[in-house]
C-alpha cells in the first residue's frame, strides 16, 4: 500500500530514520526525506517539520507512523 501511495502522490518523509523503507522508495524514483526526530520533544519535532519543508515545500499529508 505504501508503495502505491507514493507512486500516486510521488513524495515520502519518514521520521524514524528506517532507511529500508526509504530504499523501497527510492526504488520507485520518489524522492525521500529520511530523519530521525523524538516526537516527545517539541523542538525535535520543529526542527524536522522545518528540515521536510525545506525539501518538499508545503506538506499536504502528514502520515505519523511512530511507534516503540
Amino acid at each position: 500500500m505504501l508503495i502505491k501511495l507514493i507512486r500516486t502522490y510521488s513524495l515520502y518523509g519518514p521520521c524514524a530514520g528506517n532507511e529500508e523503507t526509504a530504499d523501497m522508495v527510492r526504488e520507485v524514483g520518489a524522492p525521500v526525506f529520511a530523519d530521525v526526530c523524538d516526537l516527545s520533544d517539541k523542538e525535535d519535532v520543529k526542527r524536522a517539520a522545518k528540515k521536510a519543508r525545506e525539501q518538499f515545500g508545503d506538506i499536504t499529508i502528514l502520515v505519523n507512523n511512530a511507534g516503540r
